[in-house]
């Protein structure tokens, strides 16, 4: 019998241990933790000061305010979005301030709000650490550090996709010149050997200096993200003497931190608001920034939400509960990287060759290049916020959704696509050995429930078209619940189902998604085809898949960095 379960049972994958794949990038930043680089957050005090108003309800941290122009009132030093958080004294006599200049104004009231974040391994950065000071065998210690947190270039910048021809020439332009990093000059010289895009040019030199600079000053490299509205800044490298005049790529620094769990800097400022100097521990990474309120908030809510499903989806999963082959072993791994998800399902008898085929889009990925793809947004943008029960029925239903388009495509049967897909999603899931139940319930969620939630929430077919996938989700589930029980708490968790899958496909045709094409690992970002239908990406690296609400402004279509004029800008201290 299924029963709801209380909200303080829930785990999301954050809840869950590290992942083994990981295991040399935490090992690394528990090194840097105890050398004095960084700090975890839980280690502080940080909370955050303002000057509310009565009217406004609950306040919460808005990953997308305008610094000098936010509601918060403080005067930034930084140019990026950034909320300052201090020790509870200095919040509270930052609240009471801020009040006090705002005395025509009765509503406002003196607040300060416990500041945490997500991710349970957030560190900062201690931008008053200095690694000259630790002797060599540290230094030692600290150099393999920062090595094991590097990542590749477009991993940490995609090239777009108008570009997906163009990286050929510039590597070979880049190599010619064998040096470890790039000056401004050396980007002239790769544009007038290479024929490549200025733009490009600068994005992958910026990249390459970033990843060089991630060896040696990390910190140097959060000073510029800090000072800079731009994503392509100059800056300054001393070399033997010579100070010289190099590209940095900031979408390369902001995906960098966010894989390597650094989520603020720990800073002296000057306090406007205090006529003082201040210690602040200032994040940047405001996506997953929440106050202690709103996260204990929201993750009652999901649970209220999808509790009941979450519950269903643990008891049929009790048939999987002894691994058969690596995909069974990797749907257990709350951590799966999708390539090795998309490497496992190619193993499933048949599909090696299907994966391998033209899935049928104009811009020519193969399906396992597309589904890679959908994973990775559901990864990026889902995993971490749903309760555990949902990650290996949901990567299913992806790994699945469009199996059948390769042979719809080469028949020339396109507009029977969703037919092919549910016929060969039933024989894959089959063949994986997958309990009925699950297989059902995936099945339901790939068939009818995508196309209900793409009218709802894409072809704005409104109240009808909800009120179709309330109903279906009633119908399909009255069929693998036990004895029909409980329904009525599980329609909410299979709705969003559907709506994550259709969310997580659509979102691959956007600049938002980065894909692998062929066995390169050389990362794309995708061709903008349904920007429009998507909200602005927000936090680190503008990766962030959210639908468009109404008429409020969608998603740029060029994602790509932009760069700064050059000029000579002085080196951090």
């Amino acid at each position: 019998m299924t029963k709801t379960v209380d909200p303080t049972d829930m785990q999301t994958r954050l809840d869950h241990s590290r992942s083994i794949e990981d295991a040399e990038r935490f090992r690394a930043i528990d090194t840097l933790k105890e050398l004095g680089l960084l700090i975890p957050v839980t280690d502080l005090e940080t909370y955050h000061g303002r000057a509310g108003d009565s009217s406004e309800g609950t306040w919460q941290v808005d990953p997308s305010f305008t610094n000098g122009s936010n509601d918060s009132g403080n005067s930034n030093v930084n140019e990026r979005p950034t909320l300052y958080t201090g020790d509870q004294e200095t919040a509270r006599d930052i609240a009471d301030k801020r009040v006090g200049f705002s005395q025509a104004n009765k509503q406002r009231r003196a607040e300060i709000h416990e500041i945490v974040h997500a991710d349970p391994d957030a560190t900062i950065i201690d931008l008053g650490f200095d690694s000259s000071k630790l002797d060599d065998h540290d230094k030692a210690r600290y150099a393999e550090a920062l090595k094991a947190l590097i990542i590749p270039v477009t991993e940490g910048s995609p090239v777009g996709f108008e570009h997906k021809d163009a990286l050929g020439p510039y590597v070979q332009a880049s190599k010619r010149l064998q040096k470890n990093f790039l000056t401004v000059s050396d980007v002239a010289t790769i544009v007038a050997e290479s024929g490549v895009d200025q733009a490009l040019a600068d994005q992958l030199a910026g990249g390459y200096n970033a990843r060089f600079l991630a060896h040696i000053h990390p910190s140097y490299l959060v000073h510029k993200l800090l000072n800079s509205r731009h994503d392509i800044v100059t800056g300054a490298l001393d070399d033997g003497g010579k100070m010289q005049e190099l590209p940095i790529n900031l979408e390369y620094v902001e995906r960098y931190l966010r894989l390597a769990h650094i989520v603020g800097v720990k800073q002296t400022l000057n306090s406007a608001t205090l006529a003082r100097k201040i210690t602040s521990v200032s994040f940047f990474d405001l996506e997953r920034t929440k106050t202690a309120e709103s996260l204990a908030s929201e993750r009652e809510a999901t649970w209220k939400r999808l509790g009941g499903a979450a519950t269903l989806l643990k008891e049929i999963a009790k048939a999987e509960a002894k691994p058969r082959d690596l995909l069974h072993a990797l749907l257990q791994d709350v951590h799966a990287k999708p390539e090795k998800l998309i490497q496992a399902a190619r193993l499933v008898e048949g599909y090696d060759q299907i994966f391998d085929a033209d899935a049928g889009n104009w811009e020519g990925f193969t399906l396992a290049e597309h589904t890679e793809t959908v994973l990775r947004n559901f990864d990026e943008n889902f995993a971490d916020k749903i309760p555990v029960e949902f990650l290996a029925p949901m990567r299913l239903a992806i790994i699945a959704h469009d199996l059948g388009k390769p042979a719809a495509n080469a028949n020339g049967q396109k507009h029977l696509q969703k037919e092919y897909n549910a016929s060969q999603a039933n024989d894959f899931l089959a063949k994986a050995g997958v309990d009925d139940r699950l297989k059902g319930i995936i099945l339901a969620v790939i068939g009818n429930g995508s196309s209900l939630a793409y009218k709802v929430d894409i072809g704005g077919e409104g109240e009808t078209a909800k009120a179709q996938l309330y109903e279906w989700a009633r119908n399909t589930l009255s069929k693998f619940s036990p004895k029909g029980e409980h329904i009525d708490d599980q329609i909410a968790g299979f709705v969003d189902m559907c709506r994550m899958l259709q969310i997580c496909d659509g979102g691959a045709y956007t600049s938002m998604a980065v894909t692998s094409r062929g066995n390169s690992r050389v990362r794309f970002r995708n061709a903008p085809s349904f920007n429009r239908s998507f909200a602005p990406p927000v936090g680190l690296g503008r990766r962030s898949i959210r639908l468009r609400n109404g008429r409020a402004t969608h998603a740029s279509y060029d994602l790509t960095p932009k760069a700064a004029e050059r000029q000579t800008m002085k080196k951090a201290s």
